[in-house]
């Protein structure tokens, strides 16, 4: 099992902030700033018009129907898709003009799907995460290779460690690349349906562990329950536009599923825990 405790709570370069810290710092300038963003391919604009922040230590949720745009929109966050208008900050600074390796060092992305890694092994996967941090040809430290192997047990890869992550399942790999995604100690995290190919254990622990990180996050959702129960704020999205945007009580309503999803719910509390819950209809 996942212990509660994150390997990342001390980094090897220096003290880091505690979770509690670093969700107190809301006050100040948000992390991540979206102005105003527009993407057009083709005369068809994906993207119209969006903006919001993103306070440090937040954890954001993206939800909206399939072709929304939500993983469009992260696309220009972590700059794959430069906008065709508007404009992206992280930590003060236009993310397009950074070079790669202070973006890298800023922000981690998870994606859905993963390439095959060249035969790597997961434990090689997993030190990729040092790379932003390193100079051309340095060689990992002691400490560096304690929190590869902290890693590495915490998020259950032990028996993996050896494996070529080409012959993994999709549940695996995503939690190669979270793994591999901590060890980078990014200010952003971003992840694109986190939980896809995860079992229900797995997709519960894996937020868990996501929530309790001193970083701020942004991920996107199908799964509505599971974004009600880990978000801070969620960004609702349709037809590349952002629609609604508030906490999960203050979005997920019955009359907003109807609308977006267009999906007949009911609503209401948790059982457990003071969040929604959305029931679907699923018979006529």
């Amino acid at each position: 099992m996942m212990t509660d405790k994150s390997p990342t709570d001390k980094a090897p370069t220096g003290q880091a902030l505690t979770d509690q810290t670093i969700r107190n710092k809301h006050n100040s300038a948000p992390l991540v700033q979206v102005n105003g963003l527009s993407w057009v391919v083709d005369g068809q604009r994906l993207l119209d018009d969006i903006s919001f922040s993103i306070n440090e230590g937040e954890f954001v949720g993206i939800i909206g129907p399939n072709g929304a745009g939500k993983s469009s929109l992260m696309r220009c966050l972590y700059r794959v898709n430069r906008p065709s208008e508007g404009s992206v900050y992280c930590a003060g600074d236009d993310v397009w003009k950074l070079s790669a390796k202070e973006s890298a060092r800023r922000t981690a992305v998870i994606l859905q799907e993963t390439s095959e890694q060249m035969g790597l092994s997961v434990e090689q996967v997993v030190s990729q995460g040092l790379t932003p941090h390193k100079k051309l040809f340095e060689l990992d430290t002691e400490a560096d290779r304690t929190l590869i192997n902290k890693l590495i047990t915490e998020l259950e890869l032990e028996s993996l460690r050896t494996h070529s992550f080409a012959t993994l399942s999709g549940g695996e790999k995503q939690r190669v690349m979270l793994a591999r995604a901590m060890l980078q100690r990014p200010r952003l995290l971003i992840m694109d349906e986190p939980t896809n190919h995860l079992d229900v254990h797995f997709q519960i622990e894996v937020l868990r562990k996501v929530k309790k990180l001193p970083i701020t996050v942004l991920a996107s959702f199908h799964d509505l329950n599971l974004a009600a129960a880990f978000c801070d704020r969620l960004i609702v999205m349709d037809k590349g536009k952002l629609v609604a945007h508030g906490s999960p009580s203050e979005v997920i309503s019955e009359t907003l599923i109807s609308e977006v999803f267009r999906t007949c719910c009911v609503v209401d509390k948790h059982p457990l825990y003071d969040h929604p819950r959305v029931s679907y209809a699923v018979h006529e």
